[in-house]
């Protein structure tokens, strides 16, 4: 995620005390503007393949997140259909 050549990466913390507990936590996530992240990627795509942006007949992205075992996770999976039949595939995530 924190990977050169990305999209800016935001920070923050701050102090949270659960339901239930009595003392707070302190927390600190870091995390990037999806919409940023997807046309960089696609972009990247598209100039690998030497795929003109003309030939992306549509995108379809579908977004979500997970608590998981010990950290939130959000992302998008990306799906470009092109003219010819062809499509790419790529994953990204942003918290």
């Amino acid at each position: 995620m924190l990977a050169d050549g990305h999209c800016e990466v935001y920070y923050g913390s701050m102090e949270f005390t659960y339901d239930k507990k009595e003392k707070a936590e302190f927390i600190e996530w870091t995390e990037k503007n999806v919409e940023d992240e997807i046309a960089v990627n696609l972009q990247r795509h598209l100039m690998s393949k030497s795929i003109a942006p003309s030939e992306v007949e549509s995108v379809q992205v579908v977004v979500g997140g997970d608590h998981g075992d010990t950290a939130f996770q959000f992302g998008a999976s990306v799906s470009v259909n092109l003219t010819g039949n062809r499509i790419i595939d790529f994953e990204v995530s942003v918290c």
